[in-house]
């Protein structure tokens, strides 16, 4: 078993996100184990990856749906790890992130804390005139799940007891979070739905928990397990944060202020035509981002050009099949929207 190693949970239409990912770990740690975790309509014997592809577990484990297989880094190979989401880029040098999950004791888990502070956070979600109250109750329901049903759910659950954290980037110890912890949370839910809310359970089912994240917030909060801030060393900046252009030299040379991009829930890099900064204007149509208009100023998707010089770098680039594809769902995703826009258009006209 190794010591210390990096965990991706990928999928094929996430490939040309978690290559070029794997190339930028691999620039400033060029000997990081790295293994991925096989996501939905993962093919063993066809990926792009020179990397150790993570055995099927047996047992529950085998059960867990695909987006929630980020807990099968709690069985895997290594005694303690770092989780990535594949929509993510390494930004900088991670050896002192590496260090200190390495010398950390005991049951632990290592996440982005998104308020400065236990009172910050318990100011805002208690005091309705707080600047950040509206925010907070949000990030609740959009980082946790529903907090009315959470509290049917479990009476000795608090969803505001502290702020939740994204699971797209977390490091812990194996064995923190058991198959058996798994299990007895998953016959709980799947009860909670059949009795209370009559429906049918499905791993993509999100009325109660937001996905993976909100049942690993959960469990962390149940188990009592020790939360650690990413920051200084570890953190990354979402995407939707992003107001000036990332470069390429600013990246290689380590000069970034924060050591991962993730781009949860905005538009990201893909291989189409149409991603290029040339074709910027039109994102917000083809995505219909609405809350991050922003956007159209920029010369280029956050975060584009490093990915870009990962990618084109990358031992698995670009075809020219890839990017007609990517370019094509593009373009009838455009349709669509062009076609909504002007349905609304007419319909309050008349």
């Amino acid at each position: 078993m190794a010591e210390f190693g990096i965990y991706i949970l990928t999928y094929p239409g996430d490939f040309h996100l978690s290559s070029s990912l794997i190339r930028s770990l691999r620039h400033f740690h060029p000997d990081i184990p790295i293994v991925i975790i096989p996501g939905e309509g993962f093919e063993r014997g066809n990926h792009p990856f020179d990397t150790e592809i993570l055995a099927e577990p047996g047992g529950f484990w085998r059960t867990l749906g695909h987006h929630s297989r980020d807990f099968w880094a709690f069985q895997g190979p290594f005694e303690k790890f770092l989780y990535l989401d594949a929509d993510t880029i390494c930004t900088g040098s991670l050896s002192s992130l590496f260090s200190r999950i390495e010398a950390q004791e005991g049951s632990f888990l290592y996440a982005h804390i998104c308020f400065a502070d236990q009172m910050t956070w318990e100011a805002a979600t208690t005091d309705r005139n707080h600047p950040t109250h509206k925010a907070a109750k949000a990030w609740v329901k959009r980082g946790l799940g529903n907090p009315a049903l959470l509290a049917q759910f479990d009476a000795h659950y608090d969803p505001y007891a502290r702020a939740p954290f994204n699971s797209g980037i977390f490091a812990s110890r194996r064995g923190v979070i058991t198959e058996a912890d798994l299990r007895a949370l998953h016959e709980k839910e799947v009860s909670f739905y059949e009795n209370i809310l009559k429906r049918t359970f499905t791993w993509k089912s999100c009325e109660l928990f937001y996905g993976d994240q909100g049942r690993l917030n959960y469990l962390v909060y149940k188990l009592d397990l020790p939360i650690l801030d990413l920051w200084p060393d570890g953190h990354d900046f979402w995407a939707g944060d992003i107001t000036d252009q990332v470069t390429v030299e600013e990246c290689l040379n380590n000069r970034l202020p924060f050591k991962f991009i993730h781009w949860a829930g905005v538009p990201r890099p893909r291989p189409s035509f149409l991603c290029e900064p040339l074709f910027r204007w039109l994102d917000p149509l083809i995505y219909k981002f609405d809350d991050y208009r922003r956007y159209e100023a920029y010369p280029e998707i956050p975060g584009y050009a490093l990915w870009r010089h990962f990618q084109v770098r990358n031992e698995y680039p670009m075809t020219m099949k890839d990017r007609l594809s990517s370019t094509y769902s593009d373009v009838k995703r455009l349709a669509r929207s062009l076609r909504a826009r002007g349905k609304a258009l007419l319909s309050g006209s008349t």
